[in-house]
């Protein structure tokens, strides 16, 4: 067996690339969650982005608290935070923590401003065929009646 390679030093990358802080502008991604993490703090200043550090995969610490991440459809979510488990999306919980400003939130990227836009002419015709089927109905029943 080949000797095992020393343990890097204290506060340094792991092997993966993983940067010691969140906001480390040179820190490689290696996953979605990094990725979305990283563009979710783009819009913080750099005093804010210091209180978000990467602490495992997947887990942050933000303003103190131990927060678990994960994605769905593309978008990130924060999981646990702290023993609390809750589900919200990560830009609602840096709202809260005072990180992101809510204007800021609405400037960004968000799961609604990423949807397609609705084509209401479907929901209108839809809505105007029930209408008549309501009313071919009460005709017919006004008929049955006499």
């Amino acid at each position: 067996c080949p000797p095992l390679p020393p343990p890097p030093p204290a506060g340094a990358a792991s092997p993966k690339g993983d940067p010691p802080s969140a906001e480390s502008p040179q820190g490689d991604v290696d996953n979605l969650i990094d990725l979305l993490m990283k563009e979710a703090l783009t819009p913080l200043s750099p005093d804010m982005r210091s209180m978000v550090q990467k602490i495992g995969h997947g887990v942050y610490r933000v303003s103190g608290k131990e927060v678990t991440l994960h994605t769905i459809s593309g978008n990130l979510y924060a999981y646990r935070i702290g023993d609390s488990v809750q589900h919200k999306p990560v830009k609602t919980l840096l709202i809260e923590e005072g990180l992101m400003a809510p204007e800021e939130e609405r400037t960004g990227a968000t799961p609604a401003s990423n949807a397609p836009p609705v084509d209401t002419s479907s929901v209108a015709r839809i809505a105007q065929i029930s209408q008549q089927t309501s009313a071919m109905g009460a005709k017919t029943a006004g008929r049955s009646e006499e």
